[in-house]
């Protein structure tokens, strides 16, 4: 039986000026709009009651989508302040959120405690120097290890998310990547082989000629190999690959 349940809360592109060559929010969240502290109430609200009496051990609120600590402090507060209300009552065990490299600081951390914030996951997509670049990541592998860094000083669980097939990349560089995340030793992972959506500059890259995915072999065999040296180093992976959402099941925003 499952334990584990997750109340997601999308903010497509919100906090993230930065725009990757992969990048469609609204492909991926299958969300649009802006979204408020009430929309995250009214989430919550109508997730709560699909939960209860199934003897679940953590119910997490998580903000996925954009890059929340990118948003201003203010904004932020205003979110995690309706968080932390179903946190203090019991509700919800749990706040996570998801963002860049470069979006993390001391006074941001600061923040996030006293709202008492308790996983953060960071888009790190590769360590690679020219990937980043070829990916207009707009961060440095040292903006990853500085994240990093301070996230596990101040006692956060900390996630890492890695791309496979992301332009000048390759299976050997996407498996030093992984074994790279088992030296900073995060808690959790997640693995999502590079997918090439309508309306990004992947897409042009693509019909230019630029970028060439891997085959599917070439992913798969990747993708398992690093599955494999995360889980031996004991890091949870929560996910292989998107969730689907309507765009991409209807094949929409996929080409």
């Amino acid at each position: 039986m499952k334990k584990h349940a997750i109340i997601p809360v999308f903010i497509p592109h919100r906090g993230c000026p930065n725009d990757c060559v992969f990048c469609n929010q609204k492909a991926i969240t299958a969300c649009s709009s802006d979204v408020s502290p009430e929309d995250v109430r009214n989430t919550i609200e109508t997730y709560l009651p699909t939960l209860t009496g199934r003897g679940l051990e953590t119910i997490e609120l998580a903000f996925f989508g954009g890059s929340f600590t990118g948003l201003s402090i203010a904004e932020q507060s205003a979110f995690l302040t309706v968080a932390k209300e179903y946190k203090d009552a019991g509700l919800i065990d749990k706040i996570h959120m998801s963002t860049r490299p470069d979006y993390i600081d001391r006074d941001i951390l600061d923040n996030l405690k006293t709202y008492d914030t308790d996983i953060i996951e960071l888009g790190v997509q590769s360590f690679d120097p020219d990937v980043l670049r070829a990916s207009n990541r707009g961060h440095t592998v040292e903006d990853v290890y500085s994240a990093c860094r301070l996230i596990k000083e101040y006692g956060f669980t900390l996630g890492i998310q890695l791309m496979i097939g992301l332009p000048s990349d390759s299976p050997a560089k996407s498996i030093a990547s992984a074994k790279e995340t088992v030296r900073l030793a995060p808690q959790l992972a997640r693995l999502y082989p590079t997918i090439v959506l309508q309306d990004t500059r992947l897409l042009q890259m693509y019909e230019e000629g630029i970028y060439q995915p891997l085959t599917t072999e070439e992913a798969v065999s990747t993708t398992k190999e690093m599955y494999r040296i995360l889980s031996d180093a004991g890091i949870t992976i929560l996910r292989v690959g998107l969730k689907s959402t309507d765009l991409i099941t209807e094949g929409e925003a996929v080409c």
